[in-house]
């Protein structure tokens, strides 16, 4: 035999081996390359449970009576007796306008008064003698209840000239200056009454508002006072939303302890709800595709393909997404590798 002859067939007699055992494992590359692409994924249970959600919101802080006080009447001010900051209490005097004209219309009522009982007093006199007729003795008489009553009116009049403080408190702002003219019910001052202590009054949205109910407990913060937090309780809710911001608004008590509290600061509220509705919850790596309250996750199906289910987000409360809709007849979620998945993508789950 040739050497060339005998070169080749040492070339080919490998040939059929090779070929059977390129047959026989060309599976396991390709199973090994489909493994490769399958997604690997941890997945957590859906649980149903009451989330309680601090609701946060914003407002100022007020006295819960505050109020404007002014003169009935218009005039020139004569007297102011308080000022920004001071402490009040129940009747003092706080101001007083001129008086030169009341004092002199309570005189001439008081002698219009005087006049029409002496004429009653002749009037009866005469009626007594058969000398005036029942009308004119009549008219007597109610010339002395017409004067009377103006009378009355005149006193009343000369009393409201001066300004007296309806409450014990505190004078928050001094409106007017001595000698200036004002006009009937012109604020003059405006007063904190001490003893109906302080509130805040904040702005909800109806999904907020309809968990929150008289009684329910608050934390207060102030930024002037860092590190502090104040107790308080929701007193009073409102029954219809406010026209202008389409808000509920809910009114806070707050507790001020030792601090020197005052009106106008802004204070950050966090409301603790009674009422805690029964909610699905995830983790909140499951939650993928978020825009606003709408969002998705991805559940793993039987064939180890990857299902995407759109959802409905109550609020996320740490690291707990509280979900309305969407999650009914899902057992468990996809958290770990969520974000790399696709609908129908290979599933690979791991510990």
């Amino acid at each position: 035999m040739s050497l060339r002859r005998t070169m080749l067939l040492g070339l080919l007699a490998p040939l059929p081996l090779l070929a059977g055992c390129s047959e026989s494992s060309a599976s396991t590359p390709l199973a090994r390359s489909a493994e490769t692409r399958a997604v690997a994924v941890r997945t957590a249970p859906v649980v149903e449970e009451r989330i309680t959600r601090r609701i946060r919101a914003s407002g100022r802080l007020l006295g819960k009576q505050e109020m404007t006080l002014s003169f009935r009447d218009g005039g020139t001010v004569r007297r102011l007796l308080a000022d920004t900051g001071q402490t009040v209490r129940k009747g003092q005097l706080l101001a007083t306008l001129d008086r030169t004209e009341s004092s002199a219309r309570v005189v001439q009522a008081e002698a219009a008064f005087d006049k029409a009982r002496r004429d009653l007093a002749r009037a009866e006199q005469q009626r007594a003698g058969g000398a005036i007729a029942l009308a004119d003795y009549q008219n007597a008489r109610t010339a002395v209840d017409q004067t009377e009553a103006g009378l009355r009116a005149a006193r009343h009049a000369d009393e409201v000239t001066v300004l007296r403080a309806p409450e014990g408190g505190q004078v928050q702002r001094r409106l007017v200056e001595a000698s200036e003219q004002v006009a009937p019910g012109q604020p003059v001052f405006a007063l904190r009454a001490s003893g109906r202590g302080w509130v805040t009054r904040v702005g909800l949205a109806d999904r907020d508002a309809v968990q929150v109910r008289v009684g329910d407990q608050a934390t207060i913060s102030f930024d002037a006072f860092p590190g502090i937090r104040f107790a308080g309780r929701v007193t009073e809710i409102a029954g219809a939303a406010s026209p202008l911001t389409g808000t509920y608004e809910v009114e806070v008590a707050v507790e001020p302890g030792s601090a020197q509290l005052l009106s106008g600061l802004v204070a950050k509220v966090e409301l603790e709800p009674s009422e805690v509705p029964l909610l699905r919850a995830i983790p909140i790596e499951a939650v993928v595709e978020g825009n606003g309250l709408q969002a998705a996750v991805y559940v793993a199906q039987a064939d180890a393909t990857a299902r995407r289910v759109p959802i409905r987000i109550a609020f996320i409360e740490g690291s707990q997404v509280a979900v309305t809709s969407g999650l009914e007849s899902v057992a468990e979620v996809v958290t770990d590798g969520a974000p790399y998945l696709s609908p129908g993508a290979r599933l690979r789950r791991v510990e």
